[in-house]
């Protein structure tokens, strides 16, 4: 083995370490909150927020988050919803949370929506990646949500609740994938307006799966016109590792805003004794 050859492998191998983004998601740290804004997302009336910027090691880049905090803050029965929808979308969703909060119709609802580090008008945060949908191996971006967001936000915000991550698009897409690849890593999955053949793509990677815990309690919101395409593939799908439960929105349009936040109050409500 000549000198050079050895220098050659040396520098490769010290690329590979330097490009995180092409290691197998297992590999990846925790994500790290390398900038906090704690004056950032205030909701008003009591509400306050903060934005934060994450260190992906699965994904190889940054992420924000912009976190809306409940009226009464943290509680023992404070739910999680991970949005990662348009701007708009999320502050519908969160003003209707905060009325119903303060109504005392439900326990509070900590709103953690994902955006780009620089923001763009009116866009929400979009994935880079896109990889086949597989049970037996998790994409970067399952690993992301299941195995550093999950874990950090719980950890950082000390919560104990029940946790719902919705998205529509691309991150939609995201949802359904994580739902296929990390069951159990979220009470609920909510997922507006998927594609039916995303849809097709993870029933049939549900389909080797018999194990019956942890189960994925999926929610898709569906046009009128897509149903009839969607129902067929959602039937494909094995009960027990798999709940769905497929929605028709009463109008040709599917409104995000309108169906993430009552599955989120539904979390949350308050229930008599």
């Amino acid at each position: 083995m000549t000198f050079p050859f050895v220098v050659r492998r040396f520098l490769f191998a010290m690329a590979c370490l330097a490009m995180p983004w092409v290691a197998h998601a297992s590999d990846a740290a925790p994500a790290r909150i390398i900038a906090r804004d704690v004056a950032a997302a205030s909701t008003g009336e009591g509400a306050r927020g903060e934005r934060w910027v994450l260190r992906s090691d699965a994904l190889g880049e940054d992420v924000a988050l912009r976190i809306h905090f409940p009226v009464g803050g943290i509680e023992s029965t404070t739910v999680l919803l991970v949005a990662m929808l348009p701007p708009a979308d999320v502050g519908r969703i969160v003003e209707h949370l905060r009325q119903r909060e303060r109504a005392s119709e439900i326990h509070g609802v900590v709103v953690v929506a994902l955006e780009p580090v620089a923001p763009r008008r009116g866009q929400p945060w979009t994935p880079r990646h896109r990889e086949p949908i597989r049970a037996t191996a998790p994409s970067r971006l399952t690993h992301f949500l299941a195995e550093e967001l999950r874990p950090l936000l719980r950890e950082e915000l000390e919560l104990s609740g029940d946790a719902l991550v919705a998205g529509a698009g691309a991150p939609g897409r995201a949802v359904l994938q994580a739902a296929v690849e990390a069951r159990g890593a979220f009470d609920e999955f909510v997922v507006v307006a998927p594609r039916t053949r995303d849809v097709r793509a993870a029933a049939r990677a549900s389909a080797g799966i018999r194990a019956t815990s942890p189960a994925s309690n999926i929610n898709l919101l569906v046009s009128p016109d897509a149903a009839d395409a969607i129902g067929p593939a959602a039937e494909q799908w094995i009960e027990g590792p798999f709940y769905l439960e497929v929605d028709i929105a009463p109008g040709e349009a599917t409104d995000a805003s309108d169906y993430v936040r009552d599955r989120a109050a539904q979390l949350a409500i308050v229930r008599p004794f």
